[in-house]
């Protein structure tokens, strides 16, 4: 028998039996011996059982060496050596002639270990412990090089009290550290402040608030082939094109150059923009975003650039504009294409002379930021209409990154499902979901991507009353462009108007929650005023 021994920094690491006729190697995401190294074709080699042993046959662009040597195609001898992209892989034959190490210290800083007997690998992986506050009971799995910890919706361990974001823990090569975010309230490892990065071993506790959080393994079976992605940086995805999206953010990250997120609405690019903040050098610098379609025409520039005192009418005192706080940091300018022309030409000037100058003021002063756009409308398109300045097109046009639609993941929904109800429940109880709603969300074309998977849930939570979402409990909204002329879902006829289920999700919320409505409100996803005004409407209060 046959076997492939993916080596790290020399040692085994991953174990492959070559028990098929053809065994692939590549980056592709149904390959037998996957990967993730942009240098590596999607099928790069290609390892053949035949009666008189194993041949190797090349099947990519960069090549295939074996023992240093590039070859095309080679009969492969024990301990053979075969260099793909980056990665070493040793083919060896009547099991292993040097058993690997108990124990090997995993990606991600877990305990991998070998049975012989089983032939299998079994991993330890790091998980923190949340032992308090809105996440207590939480085990949350450690599978990306950064994890950011606030108050911050979208961080990825979430604490009640202080700044967005309070703290960082980072894999560096060997170890976890744990480093403050400038500005943020105190932050305890094993009850001593951290000041700038600050070792995190096993069983330590982070204190950041009235928040505890324990770094602890969590033992279980791992596959013989390298675990997918299925949590980065607040973003979840399994599949080939969300790993694609991710190692872009790692590659950009490290840059200063401007970025476009592309995509449709609701694909989540507002979280791409942060992961690229939390994970490049500014990440101690501030995160500023600003929706230019939500802001009237007139106050763009003032929000954006900043205003004196009396420069305008109601301008009683100087206020500080969105370019300015983000020195440092990042800006994120959401659907970029609504900005007013005029705002495009002064938002042009920043970008050239890096100095912002304030409504009603002479004086330029010197910002250092870094720009990250989103939009869903076709710029290149929008500069042909004469509605976007092609200056500013080529300015901001530098590198780019494009999110799928949620219709061209659907491997990646029951990840999503999961995260969601975890997210969106009120108590450490996660609800339960049969396989057949599962079954039809995948099913769904999804016209409003991932926002609506939210909504979706979100809606069936506040009308379950048994734990559990059944099919039945699934509703789904038509997309905003479908006419009364179109024929209706069949799943619509039950439904009735928005108003009353709005309404109808409401009463439950507040049912389940004890007409508390804060907890309602979080439930709902949406802000406690909201709420109110809603209730109003519907003479709840």
């Amino acid at each position: 028998m046959g076997f492939l021994v993916v080596l790290k920094d020399g040692r085994p690491f991953l174990r492959f039996r070559l028990d098929k006729e053809d065994t692939t190697i590549g980056r592709n995401d149904g390959a037998d011996v996957y990967i993730p190294d942009a240098r590596v074709s999607r099928i790069h080699a290609v390892v053949r059982r035949g009666t008189d042993g194993y041949r190797l046959y090349d099947r990519s662009t960069n090549g295939t060496f074996v023992n240093g040597v590039r070859t095309k195609a080679a009969r492969l001898h024990d301990q053979d050596v075969i260099t793909v992209g980056s990665c070493q892989i040793r083919f060896e034959v009547s099991g292993l002639q040097e058993p690997p190490p108990t124990v090997v210290t995993g990606p991600d800083g877990g305990a991998l270990s070998y049975d012989a007997t089983a032939e299998k690998f079994l991993y330890a992986r790091p998980v923190l412990e949340v032992r308090d506050g809105p996440m207590r009971g939480r085990r949350i799995p450690l599978q990306g090089e950064v994890v950011t910890i606030g108050s911050d919706r979208g961080a990825d361990v979430r604490v009640e009290e202080g700044p967005a974001q309070q703290c960082l823990l980072l894999w560096t090569a060997d170890r976890y550290a744990l480093r403050p975010v400038e500005g943020s309230e105190p932050v305890l490892v094993d009850g001593r402040p951290a000041e700038g990065d600050v070792a995190v071993a096993l069983g330590s506790t982070i204190r950041v608030g009235r928040t505890s959080i324990r770094l602890v393994l969590e033992e279980g079976e791992e596959p013989l082939v390298p675990m997918a992605v299925t949590r980065y940086q607040g973003m979840v995805g399994t599949g080939a094109a969300m790993r694609k999206v991710f190692a872009a953010i790692d590659r950009l990250a490290r840059h200063d150059a401007p970025v476009i997120v592309l995509g449709e609405t609701g694909t989540g690019k507002e979280l791409v923009a942060r992961a690229l903040h939390a994970r490049s050098h500014r990440a101690r610098g501030p995160f500023v975003a600003v929706n230019c379609s939500a802001i009237s025409s007139q106050l763009v520039e003032s929000e954006l650039f900043g205003y004196e005192r009396g420069a305008f009418t109601g301008a009683d005192r100087a206020r500080k504009g969105a370019v300015e706080a983000a020195s440092g940091g990042v800006l994120f300018l959401d659907e970029l294409g609504d900005m007013p022309l005029d705002v495009q030409a002064k938002l042009l000037r920043v970008l050239e002379t890096a100095t912002v100058t304030p409504v009603g003021s002479f004086e330029a002063r010197p910002v250092d930021v870094r720009v990250v756009a989103a939009t869903h409308r076709d710029l290149a398109a929008e500069v042909g209409a004469g509605r976007f300045r092609s200056d500013l097109f080529f300015r901001l046009f530098v590198l780019t990154v494009e999110l799928p639609p949620l219709r061209e993941r659907r491997e990646d929904i029951p990840a999503l499902v999961q995260h969601f109800l975890k997210e969106c429940s009120v108590d450490s109880r996660v609800p339960r979901i049969t396989t057949e709603a599962v079954d039809r969300l995948v099913a769904y074309h999804w016209p409003g991507n991932v926002r609506e998977l939210r909504h979706v849930l979100i809606r069936a939570l506040a009308t379950d009353d048994q734990g559990t979402i059944t099919e039945d409990k699934l509703t789904f909204h038509p997309p905003p462009e479908a006419t009364t002329a179109a024929p209706m879902p069949e799943w619509s006829s039950s439904v009735g108007t928005l108003e009353a289920l709005e309404r109808r999700a409401i009463e439950r919320a507040l049912a389940r929650c004890g007409n508390n409505r804060k907890r309602a409100a979080k439930l709902l996803g949406i802000a406690r005023s909201t709420l109110h005004l809603r209730m109003k409407k519907y003479g709840l209060l």
